[in-house]
């Protein structure tokens, strides 16, 4: 063979195995394009959270915080304070209150945190896991306006007193500004207890 049909045999070659790379890595793309991507995560079992400020210093906070006429909860993460105003499972409602702090010059973020899994910090102790998942279904009952069945063992055996009678005075109050500082609460009270 002559050093010419060598080298455009080989072209030739490249050409063809090119060709078909490239084809095999079209197919690939196309076909990413196609499948649809779910980007919302589970809706049963999340909450949005507003939180309007953070810091490491708390007294900071309280400063800028002392005079508002408007419920909020601080809640320490790893030394950071984070303060936290509203909490619902309905996304257009989180937006709606987003855009009234944005109007009252804070920088709101909206947080969707998954709670259902918070009560396995308590997977070797059965009495805590069962009160623990109870009422983070009935805070998420109330959250949806669905009704809060009050378990009448916790009345008698009292794990978290605190959370039980908060979980009482949701069933009961009919005041909307009320009950959304309750679950609130509700929601410190479990954060504090099962991320700690």
């Amino acid at each position: 063979m002559k050093k010419k049909d060598i080298d455009l045999f080989a072209i030739l070659i490249g050409i063809v195995i090119g060709c078909l790379f490239g084809y095999f890595i079209g197919m690939r793309i196309n076909n990413e394009k196609l499948q649809p991507v779910d980007n919302n995560p589970p809706t049963i079992g999340n909450v949005y959270v507003l939180q309007i400020a953070s810091s490491t210093n708390q007294g900071d906070l309280l400063n800028v915080l002392k005079d508002c006429e408007f419920n909020y909860e601080l809640i320490n993460n790893n030394n950071v304070y984070y303060v936290y105003t509203f909490i619902t499972t309905d996304e257009d409602l989180i937006n709606e209150r987003k855009v009234e702090f944005e109007n009252l010059g804070f920088s709101p973020v909206v947080k969707n945190e998954y709670i259902l899994d918070w009560p396995n910090k308590y997977i070797h102790d059965q009495k805590k896991y069962d009160f623990y998942e109870y009422a983070i279904t009935m805070l998420l009952n109330s959250l949806n306006g669905e009704p809060i069945i009050i378990d009448e063992k916790y009345a008698v055996d009292k794990i978290n007193i605190n959370i039980d009678s908060n979980l009482h005075y949701l069933s009961t109050v009919r005041n909307q500004e009320v009950k959304e500082f309750i679950q609130l609460e509700t929601y410190k009270l479990l954060f504090d207890e099962l991320n700690k």
